[in-house]
């Protein structure tokens, strides 16, 4: 899944002239945290919800309430932004663009072509949104993870049981996190399971790999079997 694909693209920014007002009112109107800033129409900063507020607690140091909020909203934009910002490539993917906001610590980030030109925004909600729709959130459906020595087809093993009782799967991720060496971890998402068949899942799955946990979400029913592994779906 490419950035370019889930990010907002249309984008509220606000020139490097213009004052802190014009900044808080476009965050209030568009219920924003963040604005790109522009420059002869060039991305020049980032100011953000965080950056205003600390301006204003500096400004409240001394005078009356008026006096700084005047201080304030008279500062220029290109006094307090940013300069040294991040930036998501549209050819990243979602991980990749996740992985930027992590590292950096900061709630979003602008999209850029390879000409450099702005064409979106990425933040924490666009990310999520995409991870509930690839998850598949919301839907009636059984999660489950399991344990199991990273064979060749040690996955097309489970998949197949899963289809062999009728299941219809959604999605399927693996990982070495957390994993005992020579063993992979494996979380499947599947649907069209009534009870019978979710416990003749549980059954083979006992018997031919370590289950880990197995979530009925339609019966809204939670087994966990290993404490150490750290359900998040």
């Amino acid at each position: 899944m490419l950035a370019k694909n889930w990010m907002t693209k249309t984008v509220v920014s606000i020139n490097a002239c213009d004052f802190i007002k014009n900044a808080v009112d476009l965050m209030k109107k568009n219920e924003i945290s963040m604005l790109p800033v522009l420059e002869n129409n060039v991305l020049t900063g980032i100011v953000t919800e965080a950056d205003l507020k600390f301006i204003s607690v500096l400004n409240k140091l001394g005078g009356t309430y008026s006096e700084n909020l005047n201080n304030v909203f008279c500062i220029k934009i290109k006094e307090v932004m940013s300069q040294n910002f991040v930036t998501i490539p549209d050819d990243y993917t979602i991980a990749e663009a996740a992985e930027q906001l992590l590292v950096y610590k900061i709630i979003g980030a602008p999209v850029v072509n390879k000409k450099k030109e702005l064409i979106g925004l990425i933040t924490h909600t666009d990310i999520l949104r995409a991870l509930l729709i690839f998850t598949g959130a919301g839907k009636s459906r059984v999660q489950f993870a399991v344990e199991v020595a990273n064979q060749r087809g040690c996955i097309k093993k489970i998949t197949d049981l899963v289809r062999s009782l009728g299941g219809r799967i959604n999605n399927v991720v693996t990982s070495l996190s957390r994993a005992p060496d020579g063993c992979i971890r494996v979380y499947i998402q599947a649907y069209n399971f009534d009870v019978p068949r979710l416990e003749q899942l549980k059954e083979s799955l006992n018997t031919q790999v370590k289950l880990l946990y197995i979530i009925d979400h339609n019966a809204k029913v939670r087994e966990i079997y290993w404490q150490d592994e750290d359900v998040i779906h």
